[in-house]
């Protein structure tokens, strides 16, 4: 479990990195809504990372055809808990886009590695 446990948090380093920097992007750059750009980089990390989650993190041997469409139902309840701390931080209390993305890194992750251990890739 400890080496899954180092695995995901290598693999979700990067994902959080990439959530951020398209974030920012959309942000920064392209002038979206800080609550449109989280869900964009949300998005952009559940199709990168599927396949090093179900081969290198998970060591599952369960088929594509079933822990797909399981990433993609737990991955959707993380985009509900992201797009919900973004949109608290910005809209509901007024702060800076930034404490939204540190709060969906910081609920997210840990609640997609229980359901992706227990129910995804098991």
């Amino acid at each position: 479990m400890m080496k899954r446990i180092i695995r995901y948090c290598v693999l979700g380093g990067l994902g959080s990195v990439i959530y951020l920097g398209v974030t920012m992007a959309f942000v920064e750059i392209l002038g979206f809504q800080p609550t449109v750009a989280s869900i964009v980089g949300f998005l952009c990390v559940l199709l990168i990372v599927y396949l090093p989650n179900h081969f290198w993190v998970f060591e599952s041997t369960r088929a594509h055809r079933s822990s797909f469409p399981r990433f993609v139902i737990v991955s959707g309840v993380g985009l509900l808990g992201s797009t919900a701390a973004m949109y608290g931080a910005v809209n509901i209390i007024g702060l800076n886009y930034m404490w939204g993305v540190l709060g969906a890194t910081a609920v997210v992750p840990p609640v997609n590695f229980i359901l992706n251990s227990y129910w995804t890739f098991r």
